[in-house]
C-alpha cells in the first residue's frame, strides 16, 4: 500500500483543517484549499491518496462537490465529503464522483478513521484486482449441481503469465 498515507483537505475554514490534522495524527497532511485554482495546484504538487472535502464552501465561487468534479478530470483520487447537509439533490450530485464516501457532520473521530481506512482499502482491492486482469487470467467454466456446489472446473484458456506462475511453461 503506502507508506504513510498523505491527505489532502479541501475546507475554508482554518480551524477545522487543524482539527483534522490534531486528530488524525496516522496520516500525512499535504495541503489544504478551498479554491479550485489553488486546491490543483496544490494537489499537482503534492500527490496525496485522499481528499477529504467539505461540500459548503463559503468562501468559495465552487462548492466541494464542484472542485472534486474538476479534480478528477485529472485526478483519480478517492474522496470523502463531510457535510451538515444532507438532502436528495446533494446526494445525487455527490454520486457522480468516482471513489467516494459521504459523511455528514458532526463525524466523530473513529467513524472518519473507519470511512479512511475503508476507502483506501476498496481502492486497494479494486487496483489487485485490475492488475490481476491485467496481469495475468484463467478462463474457465464452472459446473454446479443442483444444490449450488461446485461439481466440476473446465479451464478454457490460460494465459503466458499465469502458465509461468504455475509452472506450466
Amino acid at each position: 500500500m503506502f507508506n504513510k498515507l498523505k491527505i489532502f483537505i479541501i475546507e475554508d475554514e482554518e480551524f477545522i483543517v487543524k482539527y483534522y490534522t490534531a486528530a488524525l495524527k496516522d496520516y500525512e497532511f499535504c495541503g489544504y484549499g478551498s479554491n479550485l485554482k489553488d486546491v490543483l495546484k496544490k494537489i499537482r504538487e503534492t500527490r496525496p491518496n485522499l481528499i477529504i472535502s467539505d461540500i459548503n464552501l463559503k468562501n468559495s465561487e465552487l462548492d466541494g462537490i464542484d472542485i472534486v468534479e474538476n479534480i478528477q478530470l485529472e485526478f483519480d483520487i478517492p474522496i470523502i465529503f463531510l457535510s451538515g447537509y444532507w438532502n436528495d439533490k446533494l446526494l445525487n450530485r455527490a454520486k457522480k464522483i468516482r471513489n467516494y464516501i459521504y459523511l455528514t457532520k458532526p463525524v466523530n473521530l473513529p467513524t472518519l478513521k473507519t470511512a479512511i481506512e475503508s476507502i483506501i482499502y476498496q481502492r486497494e482491492t479494486n487496483k489487485l484486482f485490475l492488475d490481476n486482469i491485467i496481469e495475468g487470467y484463467i478462463y474457465s467454466k464452472i459446473c454446479c449441481d443442483e444444490n449450488k456446489k461446485i461439481k466440476n472446473l473446465i479451464v478454457m484458456f490460460v494465459n503466458k503469465k499465469i502458465e509461468e506462475i504455475l509452472g506450466f511453461l
